[in-house]
Formats: C-alpha cells, structure tokens, sequence
C-alpha cells in the first residue's frame, strides 16, 4: 500500500509543494480544514491511513497520555528546520525505510531522530 501524508497546518507550503512534485500524496490540513482541533486532525489521519507530520507536540500528549487511537505514524519535527526543503528531505529520507516508522511517533530534534511505538500497537 502506498505511503500517504497528513500536513498538520503548521508544515510549510514549500514542503508539501516539494513533497508532492517527488510524487509523494500529500494532503494539507491548512488547505482543506484549517483550525480543526487536533483529535480532528488525528481522526483524519486516521480515517484515511495517513502519516501525520507536524510541529505539534500536543499529539503526543493525545496519544500517549489520553489514549486517542493513534496514525500509522506521527513524524514530530520538534527542531525548526533550516528552511521547508530540510523538511520535505527529512521526510522522504524516513519514507525510504517506512516499516521503522509505521506505528510510532518519530521525533526529529538536534540530537538525532528517535522513534516511540505506541502503545496499542506494541
């Protein structure tokens, strides 16, 4: 099955531009709802079996700590990257291995890239 992206609203356009001219299926929460509350956000991840790639933290806390049936995976850019291609490219690099980040929440900070599976799919 194909690999497909949720673009929480806080990803930038240049990103999911870049992301989308690789041919990657991409869609943007800041094109089709923006403002939607995060469990929304989520909902739709879920309901269409998208990775969710965001900014925000407070899917975690959703996940983790309220027990909110989580995506295939969550990519947290916790770091500001350099510029919207650092995010793309950040990206597509973790989608060439897609099974070491299915079912878990990766976080991308200065320290390096860690992963944490969730705890229904454990």
């Amino acid at each position: 099955m194909p690999v497909k992206l949720l673009a929480d609203e806080n990803i930038p356009a240049g990103a999911i531009n870049a992301l989308r001219n690789a041919g990657w299926d991409v869609v943007s929460i800041r094109e089709i709802a923006p403002g939607i509350a995060d469990a929304e956000v989520l909902r739709l991840a879920v309901d269409q079996s998208r990775l969710l790639v965001t900014f925000d933290r407070d899917f975690g806390e959703l996940i983790f700590r309220q027990d909110v049936v989580p995506p295939p995976s969550v990519i947290y850019f916790r770091a500001l990257p350099a510029s919207p291609l650092e995010v793309s490219d950040v990206i597509v690099s973790l989608l060439e291995d897609p099974d070491s980040i299915f079912g878990a929440m990766v976080v991308i900070s200065h320290q390096g890239i860690r992963r944490r599976r969730f705890h229904a799919l454990r």
